[in-house]
């Protein structure tokens, strides 16, 4: 019962170390978790020394955890894994639009009823007011709402 419970926890750890290494549905997570319990219970109740030997399985998984972890912070896998960029207040772009109240410009995309318009030489996302405005058309900043800029089309 002992080679069982052992073969058992072999593969629960490798199905785990599976699952953090190509992260997906977590069906090789979840299964390890559950084979390294079943591998728990069967050591504790049909192995003597069951106890003993429990607390040696997670002292080797952990011990095994921390250094694939160690190996794989060294490896360029890591990067592909955990992402270490975080976005800072000074990183995000604010802008105040209410600059734009009033400019007008012309449609770059079609707007439909969102697209993308350029205004005083910048491009930027704009919302018309409910109706199509097709591109290339002159349009106007009709209001600021929500941090959208409403824009209508201009008749000349």
């Amino acid at each position: 019962m002992l080679a069982v419970s052992i073969a058992i926890m072999v593969v629960g750890a490798v199905l785990l170390f599976a699952e953090a290494v190509t992260p997906g549905f977590a069906v090789f997570g979840v299964t390890g978790i559950v084979l390294l319990v079943v591998s728990a219970i069967l050591t504790l109740f049909y192995v003597p020394y069951g106890v003993m030997l429990v607390c040696c399985e997670v002292g080797v998984l952990g011990i095994g955890g921390f250094l694939f972890v160690r190996r794989v912070k060294r490896k360029k896998l890591y990067g592909q894994l955990i992402l270490e960029e975080t976005l800072n207040e000074d990183n995000s772009k604010k802008t105040d639009l209410t600059v734009y109240l009033g400019k007008s410009g012309y449609a770059k995309t079609s707007l439909r009823p969102a697209g993308v318009a350029e205004i005083e030489g910048e491009s930027v996302e704009v919302v018309s007011d409910g109706v199509y405005i097709a591109e290339n058309t002159k349009i106007s900043v009709k209001e600021i709402s929500a941090g959208k800029i409403i824009v209508t089309q201009t008749i000349e």
